[in-house]
């Protein structure tokens, strides 16, 4: 995380995860007042730790990520981040990337 610019105790700009971002924006008093930028500055891969060689278990755990891309995580997004058809290109990559058929 970083702040930039910071006068009279108010910020120019601020960087962190760009989820981050969004939940702040998304909850903020005022959100008129800020803006996210469109550009994106870095890769914040998240990932879920589980033991190492359960094969099943891990396969499992893809099928139900790969089913959440296809039919629920949309509506999640739109709750936390407005509409999906406003996402970035690459948010809506993402999503297509990872919501791979059983």
């Amino acid at each position: 995380m970083k702040a930039c610019g910071s006068r009279g105790g108010r910020l120019d700009a601020y960087a962190s995860d760009r989820i981050l971002l969004a939940g702040l924006l998304a909850t903020a008093k005022d959100p008129a007042k800020l803006r996210l930028s469109g550009e994106f500055f870095s890769y914040e891969p998240y990932g879920l730790m589980m033991r190492r060689g359960d094969n099943a278990f891990q396969a499992q755990v893809n099928r139900t990520l790969s089913t959440l891309y296809r039919s629920g995580l949309v509506q999640i997004y739109e709750r936390w981040f407005g509409p999906f058809a406003a996402a970035s290109p690459l948010v809506k990559a993402l999503y297509l990337l990872h919501s791979w058929p059983d």
